[in-house]
């Protein structure tokens, strides 16, 4: 069975990875890239929590950022939780429709260590709904393997 899991996540990351490199490709101009991204720029936000049966309570507070410097977009990562303690800047990849968030650098106080062009997580935007399609993270509750709407943007 794990074996499995390994399978069915190490083929979410090659589909994804493959998407990020399709978008990357695809893209005719920086310039034509970068506006189609204007409409990411603010703060999102995701709190997830679960009881254990049994067990302890469990939560990770998720805040991001994406803004845009020097003509690139990037974003902010903050996690925090019982077992995560994140402080990372990602490069944002895509276009008004889907974007990915690749590890950058690592910023103050951060305690996880990733290797650089590390897949973070990726988003959606379908109405007013965004769908976010997890990575290197993993929410407490949902399935980790299909989008769905855990983030939602806090400020225009």
């Amino acid at each position: 069975m794990e074996k499995y899991h390994q399978y069915k996540k190490g083929t979410v990351y090659f589909i994804v990875s493959v998407f990020i490199l399709c978008l990357l490709a695809g893209c005719s101009s920086k310039q034509e890239e970068t506006d189609l991204l204007k409409g990411w720029v603010g703060n999102y936000a995701f709190y997830d929590d679960f009881q254990v049966p049994d067990g302890p309570y469990m939560m990770v507070d998720y805040k991001l950022t994406i803004y845009e410097e020097d003509g690139e977009y990037y974003a902010d990562l903050y996690a925090c939780g019982q077992t995560l303690y994140a402080n990372i800047r990602a490069k944002v990849y895509g276009n008004d429709e889907w974007i990915s968030l690749v590890f950058d650098k690592e910023l103050e106080d951060n305690h996880l260590h990733l290797k650089d062009d590390t897949l973070l997580m990726s988003f959606r935007k379908d109405k007013a709904d965004i769908y976010t399609y997890w990575a290197i993270f993993e929410p407490l509750t949902g399935n980790p393997y299909f989008g769905g709407v855990y983030f939602s943007k806090i400020d225009p």
